[in-house]
């Protein structure tokens, strides 16, 4: 008979070290070494999300960040009419409260969403379940982005930008019907200090203000570091099919700049469907809150990008359109980013199997939560 190998505990004591401290520990040297050998690569990247902070995401984001606070302060999301609440019921699965951020989401924008959800739990409007399953796809680009910025200033076509935004709402409301599978209700929790005490008007407004203005200076934080991070890349020594996709996937909108007359629409949609790693460290504050763990709010971001390109793609056969390309410089070619729906299907279907498959686990673990 063969024995089996057993791991000492010495070895495994390294495991962390190796794993863990030392590859965290050379990025952080790194990443040094990078913004002392390029201060000026580094200030302009600064610049550049200052800019883009100021100029496009304060003016669109700030007033929907209080304006949700306010909602949820001033419990506007108790008097929706029936039928809808009747139809979040019946196709998502989820409480009629749940109403009210899902359609906020679609006109606010990214992060407005996944903040409303976090404060109806808070507040104990909803149950940590149904929150959680709301940030899986309550995280989607608004109008004002998706139409504005990406149609009409990069596109130069509003019915292109149109055709994306239909296909992120389109790609979000699946992902929702998928949700019922990640998390079910028989975990319902609310916080035990929940109370429907309604505030007077003038003291939700202060609040909201408050709250709205912390919420937004997180946002345009990681815009600004985000900026600095893709300028740094595309000073590193790699090809440039490389620096492309780093800037499609670091912030969503310059990876929609870099994608906008260069790539497909359907590909744009995914990489917009996508959010950018810095969307979704912004409402990493809020995944943290409710105990959601990020790898599971990736695979529906994955989901959801896979998806955008899906919808996109029909959009277009009903609905062609012709927008104005133009070039940025050495870019990969489009055919290294060809539309394939069954590569997207697939993207979707690997995806989905971790997102269902640790469902088992998530709700003992919730169940293990709810007894602390």
């Amino acid at each position: 008979m063969s024995e089996k190998k057993i791991i000492s505990p010495k070895a495994k004591k390294y495991f962390p070290l190796v794993l863990g401290y030392i590859p965290v520990s050379f990025l952080l040297f790194f990443t040094a070494f990078m913004l002392m050998r390029f201060p000026s690569v580094t200030a302009q990247g600064i610049s550049d999300g200052i800019d883009l902070s100021l100029g496009t995401l304060i003016p669109t984001l700030y007033p929907f960040m209080i304006l949700s606070t306010l909602m949820v302060e001033q419990q506007v999301f108790d008097h929706i009419p029936k039928v809808l609440k009747n139809i979040t019921k019946h196709l998502f699965g989820l409480d009629g409260s749940c109403h009210g951020v899902i359609i906020l989401s679609f006109i606010g924008g990214l992060p407005i969403g996944c903040k409303t959800a976090a404060q109806m739990y808070e507040s104990g409007k909803i149950s940590r379940t149904a929150s959680r399953r709301l940030m899986l796809f309550c995280f989607c680009m608004g109008p004002a982005f998706a139409v504005s910025s990406v149609g009409l200033f990069m596109l130069s076509s509003p019915k292109a930008g149109f055709i994306i935004y239909a296909s992120l709402i389109l790609s979000a409301l699946t992902v929702g019907v998928l949700s019922r599978f990640f998390e079910t209700e028989d975990c319902v929790f609310l916080p035990e200090k929940a109370t429907d005490t309604k505030l007077p008007f003038s003291i939700s407004l202060v609040r909201s203000v408050s709250d709205g203005s912390k919420a937004m200076l997180n946002v345009c934080a990681w815009v600004i570091i985000f900026s600095c991070i893709g300028k740094l890349t595309e000073v590193l020594p790699i090809n440039d099919s490389l620096k492309f996709f780093f800037g499609c996937i670091l912030e969503v909108t310059n990876g929609a700049y870099l994608a906008s007359g260069n790539l497909p629409l359907p590909i744009i949609a995914g990489i917009i469907g996508f959010g950018g790693l810095c969307g979704h460290c912004q409402v990493m504050q809020y995944l943290i809150k409710l105990k959601l763990r990020y790898k599971y709010f990736l695979v529906a971001r994955i989901i959801s990008g896979a998806l955008s390109v899906i919808y996109c793609k029909i959009l277009l056969d009903f609905f062609p359109v012709t927008y104005e390309v133009f070039s940025l410089g050495t870019l990969p070619s489009e055919k290294a980013f060809g539309i394939s729906s069954w590569v997207s299907l697939a993207m979707m279907f690997s995806a989905g199997l971790l997102l269902i498959g640790d469902s088992t686990a998530i709700k003992i673990k919730t169940k293990k939560d709810h007894r602390v």
